[in-house]
Parts: C-alpha cells; structure tokens; sequence
C-alpha cells in the first residue's frame, strides 16, 4: 500500500462499490452517511401522512355516525307510524259500518265520537217462553252478546213466506245466558247444531222465529282519555272504563285526536244524522324526541 505525503495521522481512503453500484467512502465522516435510495421518510413527510391519515379517519366516523342517526329515525318513524296505521285501522273499522240516519251516530266532538257498534251476529235456531219474555237460542255467533245497561239487538222478521214484508226489529236485550255444557241449549230444526248463547229480549217479537239473523250493538265511544301523565286513544263501553288502543298521543290541546264530521257535500256537519264522512288526524310524539309523526284519513259512513 502506497501512502500518501502528508501526516502520518492521515486515514488512507478507500472506495469501494455498494450492492446497488454506488461508490461508499469508508472512513472519515462520510462512512455514517445512508446510500441513496434507502427507506425512510423525513418528519415532515410523516406529519402530512399523520394529517392526511386523522382527516380521513375522521371523515370516515362522521359518515358513520350519521348513517346510525339516521338508522335510529328511520326506526323511530317506522315504530310510530306503525302504531298509527294500526290504530287508524281499527277505529276507521269500527266507524265505517256506521250509519248516521238510522241512529248509529250518538254523540260527536272534535277528540271524542260515541257510537252505536255492531258487536255481535248469529242466527236464531230455536224459541224458548220465558217470564222475563221471549228467549232465543243463538247458533253461528260470531262477537259476543252482551245485556250491558244500552245494549241491543236487531232482529229480521221474517213474517210471511215473502221478502216484501220482512223488517229489522229494535229489541233490547234483558239477558244473556251461557250453557253449562256444550249439549245444554238445543236447536228447534233439523240439523243437530247446539247453540252458543240464549238471550232474553224485551220488544216487538212478532214474526221472529226460528232462522231470523240476529245482530248484537253496544254503545261504545272513542277519544282522548289520560292514563297517569300521558294521553291514550281508548275505548270505552257504556257503564265500564277506558281501554287503551295506542299511544300516547298528544294532548288535546296539541291535537293528537282531531275529528272532523262532514255531510254529504264535503261541509262540517251540525248534527250527527247529517254525518256522511268523518275525517280522523292522529298525532304522536317521537320517543325521547320533539319530532311528531301524524296520520290522515277520511272514512265514508255507510249510510
């Protein structure tokens, strides 16, 4: 090895070829200097991708965070709306078979409706003399016949062999007995068929006889009534208290319950024989929330 002229303190200096052909000087300062290439990344380039990385992190949970809000409404309106449509259902039911001109209307109000309602139907198959007046024996009996205190039944006299004579009868029900087996209450005809019911009337019985059509009403109303600190659509037989349908709804005063009668000519009507249509808005409130969600609809009367 030749040595340069010079201190005898000086470091010879090499070069060599690294494995990617780039000449490394040993020795000195430059043999702690990394080649060209190598990995890494200075602290600016990784407080960008730090940055970068946060705001996309962060966009990702905002999208989240909404999609769940959004899935928690969705399931709130569906639960309320669902609560509506059925109760809508069976109030727009109870309603739609009425009929304003022959008396089914008894009493109207913008948060409560008392009607007269179909509760009960069957056919007569048999006649049994009682003291307390005529008996009929009930088979077919779809509903149940109650003797509650405005209870009543129509009855089809059948009179002569004809349809032209035939009239509905306004009977009120005095009694209704249940047998004590199955076998207990008989039919009057042929088939053997054993009746459900046995009910006592008071009334005009002429021309009823075996195979007149019988249906059962009970005066019933629908409205607002408050249950500890909410208010509940509810329904109520005469002489009993309110059940509950759905809710809560809102107060009167917010209109949860708004009943609209009109005539025939799409008008408010005065009175309730002039009834035609009743229109119904339920209100409810979100649970937890101040959203309301409320349904509409307009039910025809039958007659």
């Amino acid at each position: 090895m030749r040595i340069r002229s010079g201190s005898f303190c000086d470091r010879p200096s090499i070069r060599r070829r690294g494995p990617a052909g780039e000449r490394h000087r040993l020795g000195g300062d430059d043999s702690r200097r990394l080649p060209r290439g190598s990995g890494g990344f200075t602290l600016v380039e990784a407080m960008v991708y730090l940055v970068v990385g946060g705001a996309i992190v962060a966009a990702i949970h905002s999208v989240l965070f909404t999609s769940q809000i959004q899935f928690r409404e969705q399931q709130a309106m569906a639960r309320n709306q669902g609560v509506l449509r059925n109760a809508m259902a069976m109030f727009a039911g109870e309603l739609r078979g009425l009929s304003a001109p022959e008396g089914d209307l008894l009493q109207m109000d913008s948060t409560f409706v008392r009607i007269r309602s179909r509760q009960a139907d069957g056919v007569i198959c048999g006649v049994v003399d009682a003291q307390g007046g005529p008996t009929y024996s009930i088979v077919f009996e779809a509903g149940t016949f109650t003797a509650g205190p405005s209870d009543s039944t129509l009855v089809l006299a059948l009179n002569s062999a004809g349809r032209a004579d035939d009239d509905w009868r306004a009977l009120r029900i005095v009694s209704v007995a249940v047998p004590d087996t199955p076998e207990s209450f008989t039919c009057d005809w042929a088939v053997a068929t054993n009746a459900t019911r046995r009910l006592t009337v008071a009334g005009d019985t002429a021309g009823v006889s075996v195979g007149s059509p019988v249906r059962g009403f009970r005066h019933v109303a629908f409205g607002l009534f408050q249950w500890e600190t909410e208010w509940w659509l509810g329904r109520r037989f005469e002489g009993q208290a309110w059940e509950p349908l759905t809710g809560p709804l809102l107060a009167p005063q917010d209109s949860g319950l708004v009943l609209t009668y009109l005539n025939a000519d799409g008008n408010p009507a005065m009175i309730t024989q002039d009834v035609r249509s009743i229109d119904i808005i339920l209100r409810k409130q979100r649970q937890g929330e101040t959203t309301v969600d409320s349904l509409h609809t307009r039910v025809a009367l039958r007659g």
